[in-house]
C-alpha cells in the first residue's frame, strides 16, 4: 500500500514520471531529453568557437573584429533561449527576475565591458549546468520508481 502512495506523490510532483509495474522502466525515462541533446550540440559548437576566438591573434583591428564577431556568435548560439525567455518574462511582466534574467544581464553586461570570453563562459557553463541537472533528476526518478517495481 505504501509504495502504491509514494507512486501516487511522484505522479503529483511530476506529471511526466511514469508509473509502471513492469521493470523495463529504463528505457522509460532517458538521461537526457532530445530537447537537451540539442542544447549539447549548442555547447559544443560554442565552446569550440569560444577557443577558436581564445587562440586569435589581436595584433590588428581585423583580428579583433573577427574575434569579436566569434565570440558574439559563440554566445548567440549558446544564450539565445535564455535571453529570449528573459524577453517573454519581462513583456508578460511575469516572474521578471529569475535565472534567465540573473543570466542574460550577467553576460550582456561583460559584453558590454569588453570581457567577451567570460560571458560566454558564464553562459556555457550555466547551460551545462541545467544538462547535467536534468541528467541527475532524470536518474534519480528512474532510480525511485526501479524501487518501487521491486518484488518482495
Amino acid at each position: 500500500m505504501a509504495e502504491i502512495e509514494l507512486a501516487m506523490y511522484i505522479a503529483e510532483v511530476n506529471q511526466s514520471a511514469i508509473i509502471s509495474k513492469n521493470t523495463e522502466v529504463d528505457s522509460n525515462i532517458r538521461l537526457i531529453s532530445d530537447k537537451n541533446k540539442v542544447l549539447l550540440i549548442r555547447i559544443l559548437i560554442s565552446a569550440l568557437l569560444t577557443v577558436v576566438a581564445l587562440v586569435l591573434p589581436t595584433k590588428s583591428t581585423l583580428w579583433t573584429i573577427i574575434q569579436f564577431a566569434t565570440y558574439f556568435i559563440a554566445y548567440v548560439i549558446v544564450s539565445y533561449d535564455m535571453v529570449w525567455a528573459m524577453i517573454k518574462n519581462i513583456i508578460s511582466r511575469s516572474n521578471i527576475f529569475d535565472e534567465n534574467m540573473l543570466m542574460s544581464v550577467s553576460t550582456i553586461g561583460a559584453f558590454i565591458i569588453g570581457s567577451y570570453f567570460e560571458g560566454v563562459l558564464v553562459m556555457l557553463l550555466s547551460q551545462v549546468g541545467d544538462v547535467l541537472q536534468e541528467a541527475a533528476v532524470n536518474k534519480s526518478r528512474r532510480e525511485i520508481l526501479k524501487t518501487l517495481d521491486m518484488r518482495p
